[in-house]
């Protein structure tokens, strides 16, 4: 799908899925659940171990945190039991939607990524996780 087909289809349809919508990564729409409160099993997951194993060392920054723990300081709640998320956080949302949550949640999120200083944190992978639920849940 090219970038204006793209754009052509968030247009149409970001006001009937909740200001959202989703593209993925491995297949278009692609949305799956995500349970893994307790960090994520980078060696033995199928999808994670092939992208781990494309990692070279320094790539990648683990987490001083686990995905609850992102979660609770980012929304000052705790976690549902699963939340679903769009893969490879290939998604469009109207500025509608995303206006509303308060400035803070975003400014919280950017926050982590700016005291890292690192081109790939494991944030960034939970947060990928959370997008939907930071704006199909915002109303």
């Amino acid at each position: 799908m090219t970038i204006t087909q793209m754009s052509a289809k968030s247009l149409k349809e970001t006001a009937s899925r909740g200001g959202m919508t989703i593209f993925g990564s491995k297949a278009e729409g692609t949305y799956r659940p995500f349970d893994q409160w307790d960090g994520f099993d980078w060696k033995n997951d199928p999808d994670n171990v092939v992208w781990l194993s494309q990692q070279k060392p320094g790539d990648f920054l683990n987490a001083d945190c686990t995905p609850a723990e992102l979660w609770l300081d980012i929304f000052g709640y705790g976690h549902p039991k699963s939340i679903m998320f769009a893969e490879g956080a290939f998604f469009a949302v109207h500025r509608d939607t995303i206006r509303l949550r308060p400035l803070t949640i975003y400014k919280r999120i950017l926050g982590k990524f700016m005291t890292l200083n690192h081109i790939n944190p494991e944030i960034g992978h939970f947060i990928e996780k959370f997008w939907g639920e930071i704006f199909i849940d915002a109303s």
